[in-house]
């Protein structure tokens, strides 16, 4: 009951199909086939995720220094301990993985090799009727043993703790002709401090920044990957309101502006 096995297996034998028999822009212009295999565990106060990952390039013309890595193997575990004592939560987010790729180069263009990514945190979440306030302090290592680079050092790490204190309310009224809805008006604000590391020396293996979105306003590192981590000493404001069904909590809409 606690396993999930997920194979996705895709191969595509001529590289122009998808131009000649895919539908709009989209399936038109896909670049790369994803194949992955992974194999879950669900547990009470642990996740962990055994993976494989290889992605088809599709347009030839993309270069070499630019198509994504394989990932063979990579092993991802996720620990939470709400509930503790003084009303503290505990986590720990893990990942370790083989970065290659499959094709024949140079060996200084692009690095190849192991990442190890550590991150323990601990939350203080304190909640009453309408509002929460969640002082939260984490830190987090990253180490690179690296099989072909274009440094001199084979052995890279980056380490810095992160701090945030994330605080909101929600207020709510009964609206429309016969009291059926029920409209929320959420604030939420964020303190975030992460001291500056050079990271210029580091590979970048899977990492980007992130699309914008409104999970973003409200994130600890505005890189989507572990071989970035952004800086930052801000404040993060947002306001949502939201009108569901006053029996059933069917949401109808939702909105939200932030800074």
């Amino acid at each position: 009951d606690s396993l999930r096995l997920n194979i996705d297996a895709t191969n595509a034998s001529d590289s122009e199909w998808f131009e000649d028999f895919g539908l709009g822009p989209e399936g038109t212009s896909i670049s790369f086939l994803d194949r992955i295999a992974s194999l879950t565990y669900l547990g009470e106060r642990w996740r962990a995720i055994l993976r494989a990952q290889n992605l088809q390039v599709i347009d030839d013309t993309i270069d070499p220094t630019q198509r994504p890595y394989t990932i063979l193997p990579q092993l991802a575990v996720t620990g939470a301990w709400p509930e503790q004592p003084l009303g503290l939560t505990f986590g720990v987010d893990m990942e370790v993985g083989n970065f290659q790729h499959n094709f024949d180069r140079a060996p200084c263009e692009l690095a190849t090799g192991w990442r190890l990514d550590v991150a323990p945190e601990i939350r203080m979440p304190l909640r009453g009727r309408g509002i929460y306030l969640e002082p939260a302090a984490s830190f987090r290592y990253t180490g690179y043993k690296l099989s072909e680079s274009d440094t001199e050092d084979d052995s890279l790490s980056r380490s810095a703790p992160i701090y945030s204190v994330d605080g909101g309310m929600v207020f709510e009224r009964l609206w429309g002709s016969k009291q059926q809805r029920l409209q929320t008006l959420e604030p939420r604000i964020m303190y975030l401090y992460v001291p500056y590391r050079d990271q210029s020396e580091l590979p970048n293996f899977d990492t980007s920044l992130a699309d914008l979105n409104l999970v973003q306003l409200f994130r600890t590192n505005r890189y989507v990957g572990a071989d970035r981590l952004g800086d930052a000493n801000q404040l993060s404001f947002g306001l949502t309101s939201r009108l569901l069904d006053a029996d059933t909590g069917e949401e109808f809409l939702s909105a939200t502006v932030g800074q």
